[in-house]
């Protein structure tokens, strides 16, 4: 893949559209603090021994985990489910630093629901 060093603003676009996707936060935030978690189903749950899927990986949504699942209905889903407790701080702190950059954009911001 070819990366190019824009040296002036709107040298290749006059404008672009970002779309921040924070729908599997939580597990991506997992799997950046833990490499050898990427590409695998992941579940965040509800504290260690949590019983309640709070989010999952898109890997573990290829398998029919959604947000709500009981954590066993999920493992019978995918037996190699990664079950990590939430770590709400993490959150927060790279969420933060998501919002900082953003804000040093000019940009008009719409949420999309």
């Amino acid at each position: 893949m070819m990366r190019h060093n824009i040296q002036q603003p709107g040298e290749y676009w006059s404008r672009a559209i970002i779309l921040v996707d924070m729908n599997a936060f939580f597990a991506s935030v997992e799997q950046l603090d833990h490499p050898e978690w990427r590409g695998r189903a992941l579940a965040v749950t509800n504290g260690k021994q949590g019983t309640c899927v709070i989010t999952c990986s898109y890997e573990a949504r290829a398998f029919g985990i959604k947000t709500g699942m009981r954590l066993r209905e999920a493992k019978s889903l995918c037996p190699n489910l990664i079950q990590v407790p939430a770590h709400p701080d993490r959150y927060v702190e790279v969420s933060r630093a998501i919002m900082e950059t953003l804000a040093t954009l000019q940009y008009s911001c719409q949420t999309l629901r």
